[in-house]
């Protein structure tokens, strides 16, 4: 299940059939290297297939900016580049993805994007397992991650230098959103489909970033060089 989508707490988990995980007893090639948890493990960070929620057509997508829209699930073990009816040219799809159906064997990445989305979940909603790992700051992490989980979108790192990553929860409810100064004033506009932030032109100082419309949220950014 996707973060927050299990019927009821004992469901929220992964279950593998053992003809599709670990490197001995049933499992078999071409599902002998363990991918299979790897992409599991990718929905329970909230990814998506690549080629998105539904099994064929351009139009759909996966929410992540650094993926090429892909028609339907590659199979078996592609030649590099493979081409569809999204992506014609250039490098083609991106079927060594995780979160695509290839072989275990032709499986070897996550994007950049992906790794924000997966961030951005364990903050928001899987940040018991932070606090777990951390049990001397236990009570600290809890505190500073419960009030991020009421949160619409997460951002690291705080306080930023020059790059900040975000990730909206749900960006097509974003009418607007910027970064402010303690005056009130936009300085900074953000796209929701924006991943990278260039905070670089801004000075040191305390900022918040203000998401505007359907769901409305506001956190502090700090800018220290």
């Amino acid at each position: 299940y996707f973060p927050g989508t299990a019927p009821e707490s004992d469901a929220d988990g992964i279950v593998i059939d053992p003809y599709y995980f670990g490197t001995t007893g049933l499992v078999e090639s071409p599902n002998e290297l363990g991918r299979t948890l790897t992409h599991e493990m990718g929905h329970y960070f909230n990814l998506e297939h690549i080629r998105g929620p539904e099994e064929e057509g351009c139009g759909d997508s996966d929410n992540v900016a650094d993926t090429p829209n892909q028609d339907y699930s590659s199979e078996e073990c592609p030649d590099f580049p493979f081409y569809d009816d999204c992506t014609a040219s250039g490098d083609g799809i991106m079927f060594n993805n995780y979160m695509d159906y290839v072989d275990d064997a032709c499986m070897n990445m996550f994007t950049a994007g992906q790794s924000t989305r997966m961030r951005a979940a364990l903050d928001l909603f899987r940040y018991g397992l932070i606090a777990e790992e951390n049990e001397g700051e236990e009570e600290e992490i809890i505190m500073a991650l419960s009030s991020a989980k009421s949160a619409y979108f997460t951002f690291y790192p705080n306080p930023a230098k020059e790059i900040i990553s975000i990730y909206f929860i749900h960006p097509a409810s974003v009418a607007a959103a910027g970064i402010f100064n303690l005056a009130g004033q936009k300085v900074l506009d953000i796209k929701s489909v924006d991943t990278q932030i260039d905070i670089s032109k801004l000075s040191n100082g305390i900022y918040f970033i203000r998401q505007e419309g359907h769901a409305e949220s506001s956190q502090k950014l700090i800018i220290s060089k």
